[in-house]
């Protein structure tokens, strides 16, 4: 979690492969493969890169985050920092959540598998959703 990056570090965030990045430069915009999801607060807009779309297709999780950014956008008296603050809080405890997702190996090692995650019966797309963000948070098995 970046909150606040320059459009010149892009070559780092590029080496980190997985990131959650907060921008001031408009021209973010236009850089797709810098992004899969875009919220610009600004704005107040949710975009998805062309890459990106087969990945996010909307489930409850993904409905109820939009909400959240929907309504704050709505407010004008929402301060940017709000939005970001509690977008950041928000993803930590999803973040916390999916780590009770982790199931342990033989040799006893904790991790996130696709297939562990297809027998919980989950909404449609979230089980590859969990499964990718694991993936971005080190907590599938390489």
């Amino acid at each position: 979690l970046r909150e606040s990056v320059r459009s010149t570090e892009e070559e780092d965030l590029a080496k980190a492969g997985v990131y959650i990045a907060g921008f001031t430069d408009p021209i973010i915009k236009s850089k797709q493969h810098l992004y899969d999801v875009l919220i610009d607060v600004n704005d107040r807009t949710i975009s998805v890169a062309e890459h990106a779309k087969v990945d996010f297709r909307l489930g409850a999780f993904h409905k109820d985050l939009a909400t959240f950014l929907v309504e704050s956008g709505e407010n004008p008296e929402e301060e940017s920092l709000a939005i970001i603050q509690e977008l950041s809080k928000k993803t930590r405890e999803f973040l916390n959540k999916l780590l009770t997702l982790q199931v342990e190996d033989e040799a006893g090692n904790r991790s996130i598998n696709l297939e562990s995650l297809q027998q919980r019966n989950l909404p449609p797309n979230m089980d590859h959703f969990l499964y990718n963000v694991a993936a971005a948070e080190g907590l599938t098995k390489s």
